[in-house]
């Protein structure tokens, strides 16, 4: 179930949304529940958003997310900032069970394109202190309103090995999980379309 607020509210925006875990005698087990709200108001944009998963990571081990995103047009640069608190891994497999993440950002038009940079902590709340700091650069170049080529580099500082089963963020193959021979760096070049 979804409900969207109108569209005409001063820049105001937000969603509730409930899903059922459809377990046979039970509407709690494995359901979901998600909101946000959201303002625009000329060149700004911030929305805070909460998710809360049952069951994620196994009968009554629960995942909860909050997030709060922001950004803002210059004119010469577009910056970004993004929140999240983790408790519990909502997206299953992932390390994020007691964890913070902090992203800065900033989009630079050059040429026909534009230039990309961030920057990314993980603050790892356990016991194993797992944290990690994420680098990234990268360009795209507009060939038409639909069609762009992209280019980026990345790298991630870990204190966790890269054999380490979970708790290792990585920027390569996410299969690649205990590769020990798995570097922490990655570079990616493509095209893409809007259909």
């Amino acid at each position: 179930m979804k409900y969207n607020l109108p569209g005409s509210l001063a820049g105001l925006e937000g969603e509730v949304s409930y899903s059922f875990g459809e377990v046979p005698g039970s509407t709690n087990t494995n359901s979901q529940f998600g909101a946000s709200i959201g303002y625009t108001r000329g060149p700004f944009k911030a929305k805070l958003a909460y998710a809360d998963a049952q069951d994620a990571n196994g009968p009554g081990k629960n995942a909860r997310e909050v997030f709060f995103g922001a950004k803002y047009d210059f004119g010469v640069a577009t910056g970004y900032f993004n929140y999240v608190v983790n408790r519990g891994a909502i997206v299953p497999g992932t390390p994020n069970y007691k964890s913070e993440d902090v992203l800065v950002g900033a989009s630079v038009p050059i040429g026909p394109g534009r230039a990309i940079l961030s920057y990314i902590y993980k603050n790892d709340r356990t016991a194993a202190n797992n944290d990690a700091q994420q680098f990234a650069v990268g360009y795209v170049y507009d060939l038409s309103k639909r069609t762009s080529l992209y280019t980026s580099y990345a790298h991630i500082r870990n204190n966790a090995p890269n054999t380490a089963a979970t708790g290792f963020y990585r920027v390569w193959n996410a299969n690649d999980v205990g590769n020990a021979g798995a570097g922490n760096s990655a570079m990616s070049i493509g095209v893409n379309h809007i259909f």
